[in-house]
Formats: structure tokens, sequence, C-alpha cells
């Protein structure tokens, strides 16, 4: 079961480190306990699955700029980038072409063992992650291999 639920987008003012010029979200709600905010630097796009006040899930979504071989484990690489070795280009190439942080649509799919559900988000049309509650990291179409920032997703056609 699929419910789609209106987002709210908004620039928020932080006071950011010099390697970002820009930072927005985009929220979309389920309820008033659970959401997945999107958020975008100039570096990377990610998504974080938010239930009773805290972050529950997270997932990379794409690189923004070039990853010329990222360090996932120093702080001032943070958010940290995927490396290329992980990335279906072609795919992940035809969702950056164009970006803008409005073509988000998140549907939520109860999960049937599952009180909470979880989040489909397209770019544009396209599939391109599902996360939910526990999901650290979450499942990506836009990679070829898991890794510390994504698992692979291939969801089933029906």
């Amino acid at each position: 079961m699929y419910i789609f639920k209106n987002e709210t987008s908004r620039e928020v003012p932080v006071s950011l480190p010099d390697n970002l010029q820009y930072y927005m979200l985009i929220n979309f709600n389920y309820d008033n306990q659970t959401s997945v905010t999107i958020e975008s630097g100039t570096k990377t796009v990610y998504a974080y699955y938010l239930s009773e006040g805290g972050i529950k899930g997270d997932l990379w979504l794409f690189n923004l700029a070039p990853a010329n071989n990222p360090q996932w484990n120093a702080p001032d690489g943070l958010p940290f980038m995927n490396k290329g070795e992980y990335i279906n280009q072609k795919l992940h190439d035809e969702v950056t072409a164009n970006f803008d942080i409005n073509n988000f649509i998140v549907n939520w799919e109860k999960q049937p063992d599952l009180i909470a559900p979880a989040a489909l988000i397209y770019y544009n049309t396209i599939l391109i992650g599902k996360i939910g509650e526990g999901d650290k990291p979450g499942y990506s179409t836009l990679v070829v291999k898991d890794g510390p920032l994504a698992k692979c997703y291939f969801p089933s056609i029906a």
C-alpha cells in the first residue's frame, strides 16, 4: 500500500564549512512522528529517515561533484561522497544531469511485518532508493555493490 504525502521545502540558514556553498532540505512527512528529510549540499545528496525525534535510517542518494578518491573516515570529508567503484555511473549521470531538489517524490510503503512504513524515494520518475527504520545504510538503485553509504536495491517489477 502506498500513501503519498506532500512535501515542504525550505532553505536552512546554517553556519557551513568552507567546502559547502549552500544547503537545502526537503521534508516528506508520513505522520507527525515519521518523515524523510532529503539533504543537499554542493558535494552530495542524502536521505534521513526520522522517527520519534531521531535519525533511524540514512542513505547516500548521489554525488553532486566528482569524487576524487573520497575518504570515508576523515571528519573533514563529511558528508561522505560515494566512490566510483560503487556507483552505477550511467544511471547516476542520468539522475544528476539537471539536479533540482524539488524533483524528489516519496511514496510510503507499509511493511507487512513492521509498524513503521518504508519510504520509496524517486527522482523525477526514477526510483533511486528505499529507506526505513533501522536502515543504516538504506538501499539504492544507483549502486552496483553494497558499501558503507548504500546497499544495492533491485526492486522486483510486479
